[in-house]
């Protein structure tokens, strides 16, 4: 039921509720000149007043930003821009469209800051209740490189998740201690003895558990250094993840499902919790620091689009300016802008698969050899490298003075010198230079024994 009143210049706005003579609850809007004004103006209608408040005591009472406000700010920003709606109008649409005040006045106020010559990222770090540092600086790389809706989408998507395990996390506190308080009533302490172990696996296997078991996993991955970081677990980065377990590399895998990284833990490892890995978008410089990627020697980009193998490598370069990045590329164009963002190599499946094609064609055996060499799960045969460093015992050391073939029984296919030519199958009277790689085939046992007799 909505009253009418004619406005005057002394006259204020008010928010009314009530109930007219049938008992029914209306409520409305009205102006008067002061409450009792209001009230009265109401009996005269009908209308019995209980309760009436002004827009101002109404934003004091239930006008706070919530954090999921802020999400469901940055998601219609983000579409408007997508659409070609210029930044001050975008602000304009939302502030002015907003039920909450609180949120009107935020929108509006940041919207006025940007008329005034500020960037978007400076108007909101104005603002540091609502934006935190990680929101400003996403913000200033999204506006540096571009794609300030692309990130501000990702920003949500990222808050929305936030505040739904908050939630999961609250009801599943609630419903614990709920229980917990009717077993003392009904049952005394013999029952509530028995409810207590209930509880305890309701808390491990619930989401408090996971929680928990999460947490353990990011303190061995901050304790972990000169390993691999794995941005996508999906069909690219599966294999990829394989060869790493064979040949015994640590590493740390990034996906956005947490059922894909369970299945191939389970299937790989065979445990759901034993494989290292961090859940979230891999493009996100927190997720990557995450993994550790400031501490790793390797980066592997594996994710579906190109552009997302841009934004791992291009985050990953300017957090590790020494690891070696290798991204993989979809498009045959996007190559050369991968290379520029900082990726040491690139690996296009594509074209791989092709070759495959044409090399099972015309050498048949040789890549039957290769697949067996690969898939032999008793042996483990690889092709790998051994960089002998300063100071190792195999310096200036003839290749057939070296226990290489006695200790190890790899065989030296190719050495790398300084110079970074190659020498096939070195003879037996090569001398082995500081800063040479030797290329061996050997099992992954015998590999590893090799590097520890070379650094030895």
């Amino acid at each position: 039921m909505a009253i009418s009143a004619t406005a005057t210049k002394k006259e204020t706005q008010f928010l009314w509720e009530g109930k007219d003579k049938r008992g029914n609850k209306v409520r409305g809007k009205s102006l008067a000149a002061n409450e009792a004004a209001l009230r009265a103006d109401l009996r005269r209608q009908g209308v019995a007043a209980t309760r009436v408040k002004t827009p101002r005591t109404a934003f004091r009472s239930g006008g706070k930003v919530l954090p999921m406000d802020i999400a469901v700010f940055a998601r219609q920003l983000a579409t408007m821009m997508a659409a070609g709606i210029p930044m001050v109008q975008a602000f304009e649409i939302i502030g002015n469209g907003h039920d909450k005040p609180a949120v009107q006045k935020l929108v509006l106020d940041i919207k006025n800051t940007i008329e005034g010559g500020s960037t978007l990222h400076d108007s909101l770090a104005k603002h540091p209740l609502y934006f935190d540092d990680l929101f400003v600086n996403l913000v200033e790389a999204g506006e540096q490189a571009g794609a300030l809706e692309t990130l501000l989408d990702k920003i949500a998507t990222y808050k929305e998740k936030t505040e739904a395990l908050k939630k999961k996390i609250k009801k599943a506190l609630f419903y614990p201690m709920a229980v917990l308080a009717v077993a003392l009533i009904v049952s005394g302490v013999g029952v509530l003895a028995y409810m207590q172990s209930s509880l305890t696996a309701l808390f491990v296997e619930g989401i408090i558990g996971q929680a928990w078991r999460r947490r353990r996993m990011l303190r061995e991955i901050a304790k972990m250094s000169g390993h691999v970081v794995v941005a996508g677990a999906g069909a690219t980065g599966k294999h990829a993840i394989e060869e790493l377990l064979v040949t015994q590399t640590p590493f740390v895998a990034i996906d956005r499902s947490e059922q894909v990284l369970t299945q191939l833990s389970e299937e790989l490892c065979g445990d759901a919790g034993k494989m290292l890995h961090v859940l979230g978008d891999a493009t996100l410089d927190h997720v990557l620091l995450a993994a550790g990627v400031a501490r790793a020697r390797g980066v592997v980009a594996a994710l579906t689009h190109d552009k997302d193998n841009l934004y791992v490598t291009l985050s990953a370069r300017s957090l590790n300016a020494q690891a070696r990045i290798v991204s993989k590329v979809v498009e045959d164009e996007a190559a050369p802008k991968i290379i520029k963002a900082g990726a040491t190599s690139i690996v296009n499946p594509t074209m791989i698969g092709g070759r495959r094609l044409a090399s099972e064609l015309i050498r048949p055996v040789v890549n039957e050899f290769l697949d067996q060499m690969l898939r032999d799960k008793d042996k483990n045969l690889r092709l790998e490298e051994v960089v002998i460093e300063r100071g190792s015992t195999f310096a200036g050391v003839a290749l057939k003075d070296t226990p290489i073939r006695r200790e190890t029984r790899a065989l030296v296919i190719a050495a790398r010198g300084a110079d970074r030519s190659f020498v096939y199958n070195p003879d037996p009277e090569y001398v082995i230079a500081e800063g040479t790689t030797l290329i061996v085939l050997g099992e992954t046992d015998s590999i590893v024994k090799l590097r520890q007799l070379v650094t030895g």
